[in-house]
């Protein structure tokens, strides 16, 4: 059985006394000057090894490197960039003698509404706040931290995944199985590096994040997408994705509820995921970040809500409390049959608690070696996270203003979706409802038109920036995903201007850009 940690990665581990030449060594450098500086520096034994100065020949390196040729920027940032470019513009044009009702009309006409990035316009909760202030004026909160993250936060993510895991799973879920990341992207990241091998190859969905791609494209790695299709409801077909497997497929990437098309997994295809990976020897790992964004399955009525925010509020810590109040949608830790050395589940706090700059996400693994290797991955690139914004986190997860909190957005974000349908349905564009997360893919222009640059005109025409389907794989191509983490009235305008303007559209048109 080939292990999980790429050689890369055990190089690394066996050479604890050299690592700054096991790591340069590892991760494939090609500044050979710079990696001979660190060897001196690391061990001044090996300086007669090392040249002072190489040839022109040794030095004949591309920069930056060529890998980097192959990964392309995304198409989100891309509408991102020009949108906050436009609004810098627009804010220039106001005459100085304008009467300021003038102007007031002039701004609001060129407001862009902005539904391109899943960016919630909610504040985090006010523990969090507290916590993070209170956090930034201790000395302990000002300094280096553990790399894999602070233990107390480590011990309430560990806490809260127990409660929803499988008990053969949940047995082996300590802190010691946690590692805290820069975000759910670090966390994904970082077990790619100590995953992957350059050859390897990795399963991803069609459509997807972007980022997938670019970080497995970053460890020189192959990317293999299974597609998800709009008529089986955005979700896999466990056979396509078996044809798909090959002797060099090492990692299938799962990620529920998806981002950008909404759907969720329920535990029963997480099985049949879970089988074909368990039969092939494959390491899954699961995005998790939006699994406390559901729609349909939240039932929290009036009366629930007051008892949350009103002095009946359940006491903190109480089963009652997490388990009726803070739903969250099927887990890969559910799954009770599952490989326990082959499996990574990775969540934060981005996107249910509005705390995306925050940067705190985090792997959660049963696999000690892994969950082991991790922070050196960590040590050779952030050196550890944030702790006083780790401090924040960890009221995220344990106060209970911070979870009713959580509950009230996502009751929210399932309003605006509802609100999205609604336009749809009116102009004749539905296509289908988002179960989970906050996004809906729509479809826009024909397969083969140009759905960048289709966005591209929606912004300057219509004020509306939405991301194209492209920016997601080749499956969406022609669709545009529209965040729902917007004010409502945003996502409902929007939703309005953006299906105008698909109606406006026909096919000749759609084909010159």
């Amino acid at each position: 059985m080939r292990s999980v940690l790429g050689s890369r990665m055990l190089t690394v581990l066996q050479n604890p006394s050299k690592r700054s030449i096991s790591l340069a060594a590892a991760f494939g450098s090609t500044q050979l000057g710079r990696a001979a500086a660190i060897a001196r520096c690391a061990s001044p034994s090996l300086s007669p090894l090392w040249p002072a100065r190489l040839s022109t020949e040794a030095t004949s390196f591309s920069v930056p490197s060529p890998k980097l040729a192959q990964v392309k920027q995304s198409g989100i940032r891309v509408i991102w960039e020009l949108a906050h470019k436009l609004e810098r513009e627009n804010g220039r044009d106001d005459v100085s003698d304008a009467k300021e009702q003038d102007k007031k009309e002039k701004t609001e006409s060129r407001r862009i509404l902005h539904l391109e990035v899943g960016q919630p316009d909610f504040p985090a909760p006010e523990p969090v706040l507290s916590a993070t202030s209170a956090a930034l004026r201790d000395p302990t909160y000002q300094a280096y931290i553990s790399n894999s993250g602070l233990l107390r936060l480590r011990e309430a993510i560990a806490d809260s995944t127990r409660e929803f895991a499988a008990d053969i799973i949940a047995e082996d879920i300590g802190p010691e199985n946690v590692v805290v990341c820069h975000g759910a992207v670090g966390a994904i990241s970082s077990a790619l590096k100590a995953i992957l091998e350059p050859g390897d190859e990795v399963l991803i969905p069609d459509p997807a994040w972007s980022n997938y791609e670019m970080m497995v494209q970053l460890e020189g790695a192959t990317v293999v997408k299974y597609p998800l299709e709009q008529a089986q409801g955005w979700k896999p077909d466990p056979q396509k994705v078996a044809s798909l497997c090959s002797p060099k497929t090492k990692v299938l990437l799962i990620c529920s509820p998806s981002n950008p098309t909404g759907s969720v997994l329920t535990k029963s295809e997480l099985e049949a995921l879970a089988a074909i990976a368990h039969e092939r020897n494959l390491v899954i790992i699961s995005d998790e970040i939006y699994s406390r964004v559901l729609h349909d399955d939240i039932d929290v009525d009036s009366n629930d809500r007051d008892e949350v925010e009103g002095e009946g509020a359940l006491s903190e810590g109480s089963p009652q409390h997490r388990h009726r109040h803070q739903k969250r949608s099927a887990s890969l830790l559910q799954v009770p049959f599952l490989d326990k050395s082959r499996v990574v589940v990775v969540d934060g706090v981005s996107k249910a608690y509005a705390m995306t700059g925050f940067r705190v996400g985090w792997i959660v693994t049963p696999n000690r070696a892994l969950a082991d290797a991790m922070p050196k991955v960590l040590e050779a690139s952030v050196s550890c996270g944030v702790p006083f914004a780790q401090a924040g986190a960890l009221a995220a997860l344990s106060d209970p203003a911070s979870q009713a909190a959580s509950v009230k957005m996502a009751h929210e974000y399932r309003k605006r979706r509802d609100v999205a349908v609604a336009v749809l349905r009116e102009f004749g564009l539905y296509a289908y409802t988002p179960a989970g997360a906050f996004y809906i893919l729509v479809k826009a222009c024909p397969a083969e038109a140009d759905d960048l640059e289709f966005c591209k005109k929606l912004l300057v025409d219509q004020g509306v920036a939405v991301s194209p389907g492209s920016a997601f794989g080749n499956v969406a191509r022609g669709y545009v995903r529209v965040s729902l983490a917007s004010e409502i009235s945003d996502v409902e305008e929007g939703m309005r201007r953006l299906c105008r303007y698909v109606g406006r559209k026909n096919t000749t048109e759609f084909s010159t850009y």
